[in-house]
């Protein structure tokens, strides 16, 4: 019985392993869709949250798309199935914690105009909806 579970998450972890190499490339890859799908779903998560756009970014982890968010206190990571479904967990997950623990002040490499300037374009993008 130990050899088979043994065996079994052996197969599983470089299961995982393989299928990470292969979507980085994916992502890595300019021209490729997966990249635009990580790309809007940056976006999609800086665009209706109030988390800085350098504390965003998609990656791959145990060979899921995963969408990273930074803040002062740690990093979170949502993986799932397709960048779209992290997002929505990532979104899910700020709007319920947005405030007082997700700061992203000291992570942040935005100076003051930036942080203004990309404000001024978030609230035009949410007016849009």
């Amino acid at each position: 019985m130990k050899l088979f579970s043994w065996l079994r998450s052996s197969a599983k972890r470089l299961w995982r392993w393989w299928l990470g190499k292969l979507r980085n490339i994916e992502l890595a890859d300019k021209a490729s869709p997966v990249r635009s799908e990580a790309e809007e779903a940056v976006a999609r998560v800086v665009y209706r949250t109030n988390i800085a756009p350098d504390c965003v970014s998609a990656t791959v982890l145990q060979g899921g798309y995963t969408i990273i968010i930074e803040h002062n206190k740690s990093k979170e990571a949502f993986i799932h199935r397709s960048y779209d479904q992290a997002a929505d967990k990532a979104i899910e997950w700020l709007t319920k914690r947005e405030g007082r623990h997700v700061l992203s002040g000291t992570v942040s490499h935005m100076n003051r105009a930036q942080r203004r300037a990309f404000d001024k374009k978030r609230k035009k993008q949410q007016r849009r909806r």
